[in-house]
């Protein structure tokens, strides 16, 4: 039984973990070893590819819970300094996911960056600035979730060395978005300036509706 059926599963259902691990990782050791140890530090995954070419690039899709948020400061640490890489934190409906995307020639060298970066307990150091825009960016998209908007915010190496980030706001709320299955898509770049000033305009924007809805 092949296990990489296209599907999301539950590992702690599956008695097999190390066959599930081998075979989510499509023969790359490197990935293995680190589903490994993400499941043994409580990072949850969703989905995975080791990369294939220049037109399938390897990636790895989280759900994020707060408990492990310096792991995944340390994660957009490491994706800065891979080329061509992207580094994306966003919301569903129901929960907050973080994917990186990865060139397949640079697959493996990273795959081993995080796992060795879990060895040493997530402990790596990054700078002030690029902290602070994690830290702005996780607000944001938990404040997108909790608002009923989608919100992307796209991190790549050659933007963030010109102080640049992507964010994708999608406005209708989500239950008009199911109904209608039409959305309305703001795209910017953005300094961690201009990140600040988004995340006092959504709050203020949406603790009002709340508000008024509640009356």
């Amino acid at each position: 039984m092949n296990y990489n059926r296209g599907e999301i599963l539950n590992i702690d259902t599956i008695k097999d973990k190390n066959k599930a691990f081998k075979d989510f990782s499509e023969d790359s050791e490197n990935l293995e070893k680190l589903l490994k140890a993400l499941y043994e530090n409580n990072i949850e995954t969703m989905a995975c590819c080791r990369g294939h070419s220049k037109e399938q690039e390897a990636y790895i899709k989280f759900k994020v819970n707060e408990s492990s948020l310096p792991f995944y400061q340390n994660l957009l640490n490491i994706m800065m300094d891979i080329n061509d890489s992207e580094f994306n934190i966003q919301n569903t409906k129901d929960f907050i996911t973080v994917d990186i995307r990865i060139p397949a020639i640079n697959a493996e060298y990273t795959f081993e960056k995080i796992y060795e970066m879990l060895l040493n307990d997530n402990t790596k150091a990054f700078s002030q600035n690029l902290e602070d825009s994690f830290n702005i960016s996780y607000e944001l998209v938990k404040l997108a979730l909790e608002s009923g908007i989608y919100l992307t915010i796209v991190f790549t190496p050659l933007l963030f060395t010109q102080n640049i980030i992507q964010t994708e706001i999608y406005t209708e709320d989500m239950i008009s978005l199911e109904q209608s299955n039409q959305l309305e898509v703001y795209k910017y770049n953005c300094s961690l300036k201009d990140l600040n000033i988004l995340y006092q305009t959504l709050k203020s924007k949406y603790s009002k509706s709340r508000e008024n809805k509640r009356r």
